[in-house]
């Protein structure tokens, strides 16, 4: 016994020195509670960006891939379909991707397109090029649930370079349900809501998470009920009752009044029917469908059971209303396994192809690849507005890049968070050769934790809109708020606005989303200054155009993300006539010739379509840049 206590009193210092992590949780890799070790995340955790400029030789960056991510059978035999299957071809020179290429830009190179296996076609596509489209003759081909394989084939001198890529080419679907289609030339989403019904609609998808009641049974349209949200929506109600006291019906009412084509009900459980009866869920369905809001189906509480996930989508997959499953909710918080995501994903295309798969990252830097493996729509949710990026209210530590969470990972607390994330997501799904095949969309922060977490505040609704103008800036191509049941009015109705003008323009954003480019400023430091311009171009459809001449339209986007009041305004060149054809939102004038100001509060935003006559070879220059691609000023000043 004397030798057993000296042992012990020996090993008493050497305990008391041991830190049982396993005490301790994480988020993004890193501990963040009071009295937890700091252990920095895993260096494999990083994304690996190649480095700029390391090879001395141009790199071919070879891809091909289906134009659209499905095809069915109509889409071959409709006349004048919209969508016929097209293939792209991408062979772009780079000095950080792709394989050594000692060709020359311009160059012409024959390119093998095989299906199967089996030879397809022949096409001579420009070396350096981008977005090349080759007509895929499908009509042999039957249609089914199967994946096909394609794969191209160019030489370039003696050097051979290949890329593959699945084709889906489907029958009508099969379960009487809605059919959805990404379209990997603009980002866009397309959706034919029954098998019967001809061609595409496009969609620009604009709504919100809803906390749904499992219980409900009933479709009671509760008019006095939506009387008061009325009230509480206009501001004119003292009270004001916020979307908690609505029925799941009339926040479906709401959702359509208010102009969004998405809604996205979160389950309580490890399903919508925790005690089995899912009349509840049907209910929410069918009433979308007759308001025509697409749906996305969430399955986070379930989707690492693939067994859940299977029953989950066989009994759902009907709906002409589905318009989206969702797997996972920030499943790199809390370090998930990092192939529970793409085994969902795997899993829903073999079940039912006719829908993507998306899920919501909330980290700034880890295992990115990994998890983005299993979507084809990823969500990025930083939440920027009244949050302290260095310090974390709720668990009363510091943070930095190896301890603590703050609310907005890797955040530095302003609306740059927004930008910033979604230009790295862009750039690392380039990297990862997944740019085409993935869809960005924004998770605003419309919501109010009431003290409870990290923010101090609820964001107003001119941040709301900001958030919101800002991510299409950086090309999102969709909108889905975190929450509902905790939103004001402002917020509803800034995002309405805004969803009603964007839906309205989706020829800028989508058909023309190529035509995207960043307006840059007369101050010193862009991307520092505080604002924000973007700009779609396009050429107006001559059925569009009374007159004879050719019209050349712009939308511009303008954000304001600091919090002190400015007057912006740019001036347009007097020799190419641009001017104001439409305010969509915001302080907009026509000043005098073409000059054209922007009138920006704090976190403001404004939205015009300009137009100008297309003359000649020298008129169709990007708007905001001469005929030697200079770019024009944008002045600043202070009200």
């Amino acid at each position: 016994m004397t030798l057993q206590l000296a042992c012990l009193a020996l090993l008493l210092p050497i305990i008391g020195q041991i830190q049982f992590t396993w005490a301790y949780g994480t988020w993004c890799g890193k501990y963040y509670e009071l009295g937890a070790p700091r252990t920095p995340p895993p260096p494999e955790s990083k994304f690996v960006y190649p480095s700029q400029g390391q090879h001395d030789a141009s790199l071919l960056d070879f891809r091909c891939i289906p134009a659209s991510s499905i095809y069915l059978t109509g889409d071959i035999l409709e006349n004048g379909n919209e969508d016929p299957p097209m293939l792209i071809i991408d062979t772009n020179l780079t000095r950080d991707i792709g394989e050594p290429c000692d060709a020359i830009a311009g160059d012409q190179i024959l390119v093998s397109v095989e299906l199967d296996g089996e030879h397809l076609s022949m096409s001579q596509v420009v070396l350096g090029s981008i977005g090349h489209l080759i007509p895929l003759q499908l009509d042999h081909l039957k249609p089914s649930l199967d994946t096909h394989t394609i794969k191209c084939t160019a030489r370039v001198g003696d050097t051979v370079y290949t890329a593959t890529s699945e084709l889906f080419y489907l029958p009508p679907n099969p379960w009487g349900g809605s059919a959805v289609k990404l379209d990997r030339v603009t980002g866009g989403m397309r959706i034919k809501r029954c098998p019967d019904v001809s061609g595409w609609e496009a969609i620009l998808p604009f709504g919100w998470y809803d906390s749904i009641d499992v219980n409900e049974r009933t479709e009671s349209s509760a008019s006095a009920s939506m009387a008061n949200l009325q009230q509480w929506y206009s501001g004119t109600d003292i009270v004001k009752p916020g979307m908690r006291d609505l029925t799941n019906i009339q926040r479906l009412d709401m959702a359509a009044k208010l102009g969004f084509t998405l809604i996205h009900p979160v389950p309580p459980s490890t399903s919508y029917a925790p005690d089995g009866d899912d009349m509840a869920i049907q209910a929410y369905f069918e009433h979308a469908e007759r308001k025509k809001i697409g749906v996305m189906y969430d399955m986070r509480h379930s989707f690492t059971d693939l067994g859940l996930v299977r029953q989950q989508v066989e009994d759902h997959r009907h709906h002409p209303s589905l318009l989206i499953w969702y797997t996972t909710d920030e499943p790199d918080g809390p370090s998930l396994p990092l192939t529970s995501p793409s085994s969902a994903r795997d899993l829903i295309r073999k079940l039912d192809p006719y829908h993507p798969v998306s899920l919501v990252l909330n980290c700034a830097d880890y295992h990115f690849a990994s998890y983005a493996s299993g979507a084809d729509i990823l969500l990025a949710d930083p939440y920027p507005v009244a949050l302290n990026p260095i310090w974390s209210k709720k668990w009363s530590t510091p943070v930095d890049p190896e301890f603590g969470c703050s609310g907005c990972d890797g955040c530095k607390g302003n609306l740059y968070d927004i930008s910033i994330r979604l230009d790295e997501w862009r750039e690392r799904l380039r990297i990862l050769k997944r740019d085409r095949e993935v869809g960005i969309w924004i998770v605003p922060q419309a919501f109010d934790d009431n003290g409870d977490e990290f923010w101090y505040r609820v964001p107003s609704g001119d941040e709301g809109a900001a958030m919101i103008v800002l991510a299409f800036n950086h090309g999102a191509k969709g909108s889905c708020a975190w929450l509902a049941s905790s939103s004001t009015p402002d917020l509803l109705n800034n995002a309405s606005s805004i969803s009603r003008h964007l839906s309205n323009h989706l020829s800028f954003l989508i058909e023309n989303s190529q035509s995207r480019h960043q307006l840059a400023t007369s101050i010193p430091h862009d991307g520092e200054n505080g604002l924000d311009v973007s700009c779609w171009t396009r050429t107006l459809p001559s059925s569009l155009n009374n007159d004879k001449e050719k019209k050349e339209q712009a939308l511009v986007l303008a954000v304001n993300l600091f919090y002190g009041p400015h007057s912006v305004s740019f001036d347009l060149p007097r020799m190419y006539g641009w001017k104001v054809s439409e305010v969509l939102f915001g302080q907009v004038t026509g000043g005098l010739g073409n000059e054209v100001g922007f009138v920006l509060g704090r976190t403001g935003v404004g939205g015009v379509i300009l137009e100008r006559t297309k003359e000649g070879d020298g008129g169709m220059q990007p708007l905001g840049k001469t005929r030697e691609g200079l770019v024009l000023p944008i002045h600043v000043s202070e009200l």
